[in-house]
């Protein structure tokens, strides 16, 4: 979502990596984006102008996004290329960056950092071309990760509600293993964390907080229909809150990152056994018979 620390958790996942000695590539897919806090090696910026793309065919902001995602997404058959050749590059051909860092070896991990536009990435187009590409396509383990802001849903019962019924419908459109990060744990206190957990996995508890927001903001004569509705929304999301991995970071500090890789890997071994690659795989099967 946008204003949740999207980029600002790639970057530290670069550091991480970085740090952890784990080669890794970085891609920018936001063609908004000013200024980048990683260094990318790939960057759709260097392919396609934003500002260009909003004068010339008159869009607005998220118009003009859109609209760069599919042209990139046009020819994201290059970006497969590059990541199959840095994929089979040989440890012998591998260089060491300015740090010592194994950064051209073979990557362990390639991060994609996307618009924070729920709408211009996720229910596009473009934004499935990619996705299916790496996933379907060329078979790279494929992990999403859906970052909330911790500030916002904790204030908000009914903000926690819409998070994660757009964390739901992003797991089932593209089918592949999803993680939801919990961003700026630094930025509350413990037991504002635990809540947030809490109202995943105990509906009860979620309940209580509904029963208060409702009591607070209940008008005169009348109750407030949306409590109604995210009560109805957990129950009914009530399997995915138990499925769906979650993690709390903060990616300005650093904090519980170690966490999030180690949901990576889970996530990447899920990919490998998953009914979406097993019904991939068997169509390949069929098609070149």
């Amino acid at each position: 979502m946008a204003g949740s620390g999207k980029s600002s958790l790639v970057s530290r996942l670069v550091s991480q990596a970085s740090e952890k000695r784990w080669p890794y590539r970085a891609m920018n897919l936001d063609p908004a984006v000013r200024t980048l806090a990683f260094t990318a090696d790939l960057d759709i910026r260097d392919t396609v102008s934003y500002s260009r793309i909003m004068e010339e065919y008159r869009l607005g902001p998220n118009g003009a996004i859109l609209t760069a995602l599919n042209l990139f997404a046009a020819q994201f058959e290059r970006v497969l290329e590059y990541i199959e050749q840095e994929c089979t590059r040989t440890e012998a051909a591998s260089s060491e960056d300015k740090s010592g860092h194994p950064r051209r070896a073979p990557p362990r991990y390639i991060f994609f950092d996307t618009p924070g536009q729920i709408e211009a990435f996720t229910w596009s187009a473009s934004g499935m071309i990619v996705t299916e590409t790496l996933a379907a396509a060329a078979e790279y383990p494929t992990v999403l990760l859906f970052v909330v802001d911790i500030p916002r849903c904790v204030r908000n019962v009914l903000t926690f509600t819409s998070n994660m019924l757009y964390a739901c419908s992003m797991l089932y459109r593209s089918r592949i293993p999803l993680i939801i990060v919990w961003n700026k744990q630094d930025c509350v206190p413990v037991d504002d964390a635990a809540r947030l957990e809490s109202w995943m996995r105990d509906f009860e508890s979620f309940d209580a907080e509904l029963e208060q927001y409702d009591e607070a903001a209940r008008i005169p004569g009348g109750g407030d229909y949306s409590v109604s509705f995210s009560r109805s929304l957990a129950l009914a999301l009530n399997e995915f809150y138990h499925q769906v991995p979650c993690v709390f970071v903060s990616a300005h500090t650093g904090e519980g990152m170690d966490s999030l890789f180690e949901a990576l890997e889970s996530a990447s071994d899920a990919f490998e056994h998953s009914e979406y690659i097993r019904q991939v795989r068997e169509a390949k099967t069929s098609s070149s018979d």
